[in-house]
């Protein structure tokens, strides 16, 4: 039976880094993970490499709660706007909120053929089991926002609730690691991208860069 030689490595620095802002090494002409690892030693040594932000446990669970939120909402949101559908193909309009006590009375009462009631029926029932999911995720994340100093002066902004202010902090983790406002607008990618060349400089739309879900809470 052969003997598999395990090598431990222990209190080693381990940087973790942004893969998109080091192009340097998957642009290369040659490339082999023995030359990618010599590139990657000397722009370490050279304090040349992009690296990413590693959050703290307490942050990362805390990026799930909220993150998994948005997901199903959003798909929620699908199952709506498929009752919706039914309602305009069968040319039917209901003008208040359609998935409150009284428009599920309406739908509830609504003339439907068999194969209609059965489709609308079955997207209710998918949308009461994502409300009850939905509902337990926010109590959870509302524990975690009560926990938080940071989310606690985020809930004094006029329109932010418990699950943006929860989100917001999720996705910046630590607002120290910003030395500059600048930086943070950057991360969210709400900086305007710009091309300078000489004495012409042309300012485009936002970059879109870094955390996705962060941006689109603040937008």
């Amino acid at each position: 039976m052969p003997i598999t030689s395990v090598t431990h490595y222990e209190h080693l620095d381990v940087t973790l880094v942004n893969p998109s802002k080091n192009r340097v090494i998957a642009d290369a002409t040659v490339k082999t993970d023995r030359i990618d690892a010599k590139r990657l030693a000397h722009m370490l040594r050279a304090d040349m490499l992009a690296e990413s932000y590693v959050p703290s446990d307490e942050i990362r669970m805390l990026r799930d709660l909220v993150r998994t939120r948005k997901a199903l909402v959003e798909e929620r949101t699908a199952e709506k706007n498929r009752v919706r559908a039914v309602l305009k193909r069968t040319d039917n309009a209901y003008d208040s909120e359609l998935f409150g006590p009284t428009g599920r009375e309406f739908l509830a009462e609504l003339s439907l053929s068999d194969a209609d009631r059965t489709i609308v029926e079955a997207y209710l029932s998918v949308i009461d089991e994502y409300d009850a999911q939905i509902e337990k995720l926010e109590a959870k994340i509302e524990q975690k926002t009560l926990e938080s100093p940071a989310a606690a002066g985020l809930l004094s902004i006029p329109g932010v609730g418990q699950s943006t202010a929860a989100l917001i902090v999720a996705e910046i983790g630590e607002i120290d690691r910003f030395d500059r406002q600048e930086e943070l607008v950057s991360y969210a990618g709400l900086d305007p991208m710009v091309h300078q060349s000489g004495d012409m400089e042309v300012h485009g739309s936002i970059s879109k860069e870094g955390s996705a879900p962060l941006r689109w809470a603040l937008v």
